[in-house]
């Protein structure tokens, strides 16, 4: 969707983003705000710096490919389905190709329809990916991507003249096509003079070329800024994500699928809901809390009791750190001073393990108030076995420890 459709938008902030033609070039970038037209000389838009993770986000981001990084071609479109397009076009364009087809990303004029003549626009692959890749890493969705330049459907040519790594590059454009060459370094003798392929009328030039180069034009120079350039690019009809070029896709799908959740949750209609849940679990955490404090007390509560029930049972415990094992020890002296058998005695282990008809034991032990017993055979313990039923009722317990069994009191 070509920037000028929405300037009914008056918040809107367009990002016109020129990536680097080589490695030794930086990024550049421009900022349209409030609204402005994309081809209006002013405002002028705003230079942005530093790498593509500093810029602010846009509403509408635009890509803006090098015209040195494109090139172009003309074919006839075959009578194909249009899933078999890009694979015809490798086929007949590869003589007019300077490098494998495979390494190219193609696309075609706005408006291709089967059986016409057609533009192709071819650039690398793996660099066009690549610039895209970082700028959906830095936050930054192309929302289109153009051609700096692109061939004209009228006979107008128009030639441009800019300045770029230290180099005056001379670009061409009209029906035959984008020419994009980089001209004669000025000699020693002659400095400040460029040489100029024949042109019939006057070139776009950018005012610092002009200023640094005063005589590279002798007649009226026709100044245009490379802000203004990019602004002209952006009103283009061409796309060039064709063919599976998907930004979406070379971000990963937990990234592209974390953005596309982040804008809907954004979105102005959902600002009920995100009221709705945030209410919902500011609720659920005072409940939480309530709750945690409830447990809280009823544990103060129960420790309470139990330091009660104790201070009544032996008044003579007054330091009450741990009231549950003080009684477990103050009853296990009251039953080794009685008459009585204890239940965790051995011969009260004995007479339960005989009172229940147990299976004899191969070898028996006894310690910690426990008898351990080595069955006679390996076969699984029955839990519905009578004398297992036997010991419960005594008010033991069986267990099943490695090969081993443990008897012991269920309340000790």
């Amino acid at each position: 969707m070509p920037l000028a459709r929405n300037r009914s938008r008056a918040d809107s902030t367009y990002l016109l983003i020129s990536p680097p033609a080589q490695e030794r070039e930086g990024w550049r970038a421009w900022s349209l705000e409030h609204g402005a037209d994309p081809l209006a000389s002013a405002p002028s838009p705003s230079v942005l710096t530093g790498p593509p993770g500093q810029w602010p986000r846009a509403k509408e981001t635009v890509l803006v490919v090098p015209a040195r990084k494109l090139s172009w071609h003309r074919t006839t479109l075959p009578q194909l389905a249009r899933r078999r397009w890009e694979q015809a076009l490798r086929g007949l364009l590869e003589e007019q190709f300077l490098e494998d087809p495979s390494r190219l990303h193609l696309a075609l004029a706005p408006g291709t329809q089967a059986g016409q003549i057609t533009w192709v626009a071819a650039c690398e692959k793996a660099w066009l990916e690549g610039m895209v890749r970082t700028l959906r890493e830095a936050g930054h969705r192309p929302d289109r991507i153009v051609p700096e330049l692109e061939p004209s459907s009228d006979d107008e040519q128009n030639t441009y003249l800019w300045e770029e790594d230290g180099q005056v590059i001379w670009a061409q454009t009209g029906p035959g096509g984008v020419l994009v060459l980089p001209l004669t370094e000025p000699s020693p003798a002659e400095p400040g003079k460029v040489t100029l392929p024949p042109m019939s009328s006057p070139p776009w030039i950018e005012p610092q070329l002009i200023e640094s180069t005063p005589t590279l034009w002798p007649g009226p120079a026709l100044t245009l800024t490379r802000a203004a350039r990019m602004q002209r690019a952006a009103q283009s009809q061409w796309e060039l994500s064709q063919f599976g070029l998907n930004p979406d896709a070379l971000l990963g799908w937990r990234a592209h699928w974390s953005e596309r959740w982040m804008r809907l949750w954004r979105a102005p209609a959902w600002r009920p809901l995100r009221w709705g849940l945030a209410a919902l679990v500011l609720t659920q955490a005072l409940g939480l809390k309530a709750w945690t404090w409830r447990q809280a007390q009823l544990q103060e509560i129960g420790e309470t009791e139990i330091a009660r029930l104790l201070n009544e049972t032996f008044p003579d415990l007054q330091a009450l750190q741990d009231p549950i094992p003080m009684m477990q020890q103050r009853m296990a002296g009251l039953w080794a001073n009685s008459a009585a058998t204890a239940p965790t005695d051995l011969s009260a282990l004995l007479y339960a393990l005989a009172a229940a008809q147990a299976p004899a034991p191969r070898d028996i032990d006894y310690a910690d108030g426990q008898l351990l017993l080595t069955p006679s055979d390996q076969a699984p313990l029955d839990r519905s076995s009578a004398w297992i039923q036997s010991l419960s009722a005594q008010g033991y317990l069986l267990e099943d420890t490695g090969g081993r069994w443990t008897i012991r009191p269920r309340n000790p």
